[in-house]
């Protein structure tokens, strides 16, 4: 279970959630939002959603032929790893919580804009290939796993890769005959891990939700840079607030008014993160960092403009 659903964490989600999370539908904004305002990298993740908007728009283009969509789909997900390993991680190390909330955020695009390839792929073809092919993915992806928790943007990826790596080993018997079968059976077990993820990312609820769940995968997946081990636990946590400190800004938060418009231009002026302190468990090494809060920023505005509705907060908690 998360730090922020025991002890003082309870307390501060609980506060969010009762206080701040009232909140209505919202639609999906994909993974990149000007609110971010990732600390470091953000042009990393605008520039690699630039190239992944790109591919996708191309191959929407060309039509939803099998071999065409099963060849763009896994060279996007190459293309993902290549710009992790060659552009982010000459920048920042892929080990750290800077490297982790890009190489997220890329995951997170990866995973939003797969959403109408995919399913306008099984569109195309409503019927599924139930031959050799595909008795054998199957039988292939079954040791796979999902993982435990909200399925975030990055487990799309790796699991992607694992399915993508699995599917070539097969095309690449020369006793199979069976491409198309492997070739569907692949890009339906992707659509159905993407709508995994959609599923707990349909609203500004659900994604700070799944904001939370990926602080404690980062945490997860930190590496030591004094020691060289994983292993890191918190040793403080809280609530971040910046304000803006523009022209209007100013002007905006002297205004006493309290219309939902002048509400929303104040909250606007705001950003949230939450704020660790970690300590490596191996050589007591600590480090500080933040992780942006878009999506709490949302659900704020979503009550000053009354556009809100109480929430199920046990639903809304269930999966995290």
């Amino acid at each position: 279970m998360s730090r922020w659903s025991s002890g003082l964490g309870r307390g501060v989600l609980f506060f969010v959630v009762l206080t701040m999370c009232v909140f209505g539908v919202i639609e999906s904004t994909g993974a990149i939002d000007k609110a971010d305002h990732l600390p470091h990298g953000q042009y990393l993740v605008e520039d690699a959603t630039a190239e992944i908007d790109r591919q996708v728009t191309a191959l929407m283009k060309r039509g939803f032929g099998r071999e065409e969509i099963y060849k763009g789909v896994t060279d996007l997900l190459d293309w993902v790893i290549e710009y992790d390993r060659t552009t982010v991680a000459t920048t920042f190390p892929l080990t750290d919580p800077r490297g982790l909330l890009v190489t997220d955020g890329i995951a997170d695009t990866l995973a939003t804009r797969c959403h109408e390839l995919l399913k306008q792929y099984t569109l195309a073809h409503p019927e599924e290939i139930l031959t050799e092919g595909r008795q054998a993915i199957e039988i292939l992806f079954a040791g796979i796993p999902l993982p435990p928790g909200r399925f975030l943007g990055f487990h799309f990826q790796h699991m992607g890769n694992l399915y993508h790596l699995q599917a070539d080993t097969l095309l690449a018997m020369p006793s199979l005959s069976d491409r198309a079968g492997v070739q569907d059976g692949f890009l339906r077990h992707l659509w159905d891990l993407n709508q995994v993820y959609e599923q707990v990312h349909r609203d500004a609820g659900e994604r700070y939700m799944c904001r939370i769940s990926q602080e404690d995968w980062i945490l997860q997946r930190m590496v030591c840079e004094k020691c060289g081990n994983r292993g890191y636990r918190y040793r403080n946590q809280r609530m971040g607030m910046s304000q803006e400190n523009t022209e209007e800004c100013n002007k905006i938060l002297l205004d006493r008014s309290n219309d939902p418009e002048t509400i929303g231009k104040r909250i606007d002026c705001y950003h949230w993160g939450h704020v660790f302190t970690v300590m490596c468990s191996q050589c007591a090494d600590t480090l500080v960092y933040s992780v942006p809060l878009p999506n709490y920023k949302i659900m704020q505005k979503e009550v000053a403009t009354g556009k809100a509705k109480f929430p199920d907060t046990e639903e809304l908690m269930k999966d995290y």
